[in-house]
């Protein structure tokens, strides 16, 4: 490290300290590794172009209207956008707190994860955008609280960011997620259809208009978490909307009575 250099996880901290009541504004390049645009340059796609000195990732040259360049492979009917063809284990789509938790917990595993966000940030409601704060718990139940990732996230929130900055929050997911090696995070990136063999998902489409890139990505598993059920609803898969009683999915802490909201006075 130079040294007028400072850390990632040194910088998260201090500006949690040192900004309180303030925002920042975060810009997160869009990059792919090396070796998945090599890969993408085999089979056709866009090339790999050579990686800033001692890096190990770069950002996607620029495509120009009217470029002749031989190696990129232009989406059928759109010339401005570059096909990639990638591939990893999994595939989560949806930034929020359950597609991170996925996302996370996969990659710690060995797994190769592809996380593809439609915004700018990580989060979600929880992100600086809708301002939710993660709860996931009966509040009438004294004591009890997310465990797991989820808590681990909230825990270095608490630890990074006192002044509770939705902007920090922001960035401390950003950070845990591209800290994690095993995971490439496209953000400004939505799936808009998929390729289906028999009752399995075989391919997933992206597009983003900010990078200008159109992915088809090949993987074994495809995880939803987009909210609205995208991936599933392009697939055909059937989709259950609203609350559901315990007995249903067998979810024993569930503590959604329909009965009693029936019973309940109305104002």
């Amino acid at each position: 490290m130079k040294p007028n250099e400072i850390s990632r996880r040194k910088f998260l901290t201090q500006s949690a300290v040192s900004m309180l009541g303030c925002s920042i504004v975060v810009t997160a390049p869009q990059t792919l590794c090396a070796a998945t645009l090599a890969a993408a340059s085999a089979s056709g796609g866009a090339p790999a172009p050579t990686p800033a000195s001692g890096g190990k990732s770069s950002k996607l040259p620029p495509l120009v209207k009217g470029s002749t360049h031989a190696s990129y492979k232009a989406l059928a009917g759109e010339p401005l956008m570059r096909q990639l063809e990638l591939k990893c284990d999994v595939l989560v789509a949806g930034g929020g707190l359950s597609g991170i938790a996925t996302a996370l917990a996969a990659a710690r595993r060995g797994k190769k994860v592809i996380l593809v966000q439609d915004r700018s940030r990580l989060g979600g409601n929880s992100s600086s955008e809708i301002k939710m704060h993660p709860l996931g718990v009966d509040p009438r139940k004294t004591g009890w609280r997310e465990g797991g990732i989820i808590e681990e996230l909230k825990l270095e929130n608490a630890c990074k960011n006192p002044g509770l900055s939705w902007e920090i929050w922001d960035f401390i997911l950003y950070d845990k997620v591209v800290s994690e090696t095993n995971i490439q995070l496209l953000l400004d990136t939505s799936v808009y259809r998929v390729e289906t063999k028999g009752k399995k998902i075989t391919h997933a489409w992206t597009r983003s208009d900010t990078t200008l890139n159109a992915c088809r990505i090949e993987a074994a598993l495809f995880v939803d978490a987009t909210g609205d059920c995208r991936l599933g609803r392009e697939a055909g898969a059937p989709v259950f909307s609203g609350r559901e009683t315990k007995e249903t999915f067998g979810e024993s802490l569930s503590g959604y009575d329909p009965r009693a909201r029936a019973r309940a006075p109305r104002s």
